[in-house]
C-alpha cells in the first residue's frame, strides 16, 4: 500500500476539528483521547516504510513521516496541547489546536 499523505492530512484535520469542538465543551477526557492516539501520518509512514529498500527497513517509522521530517521531529504542539488541557487552560488549548491545524494545512506533502 502506497501512503496517501493528502488523505492522512484530511483525516488529521477532521480529527482536530473534533478536538476543537471538545475543547469548547471543556471535555478533558474526550480531548485527551483524540490527541493522544497514533495519528494518520504515523499510519502513512508505516505504509511508506513497508515499501522501503531492505537497508532502510530497520529505521524508525518516524523517519518515513512527512510531518516528522518537515518539523525536524515529532510535533511538539501536541505536548503543549496536552499540558493546556490537563491544566484546564481551555483558551490556550484552543489557540494551540488552531496553530496545529494551520501547521497541518501548510505542510508540503510529497508522494
Amino acid at each position: 500500500m502506497t501512503p496517501n499523505w493528502e488523505q492522512a492530512r484530511r483525516s488529521i484535520l477532521a480529527r482536530l476539528e473534533e478536538v476543537g469542538r471538545l475543547i469548547e465543551l471543556e471535555d478533558e477526557g474526550g480531548t485527551l483521547n483524540l490527541i493522544n492516539r497514533r495519528d494518520e501520518f504515523c499510519e502513512a509512514a508505516d505504509a511508506r516504510r513497508s515499501h522501503a529498500v531492505a537497508s532502510r527497513q530497520d529505521e524508525p517509522t518516524c523517519h518515513f513521516c512527512e510531518g516528522f521530517v518537515q518539523a525536524g521531529g515529532c510535533v511538539g504542539m501536541l505536548a503543549r496541547l496536552n499540558q493546556a488541557v490537563m491544566a484546564g487552560s481551555w483558551r490556550e488549548a484552543r489557540t494551540i489546536n488552531d496553530e496545529y491545524i494551520r501547521w497541518v494545512q501548510g505542510l508540503e506533502l510529497h508522494a
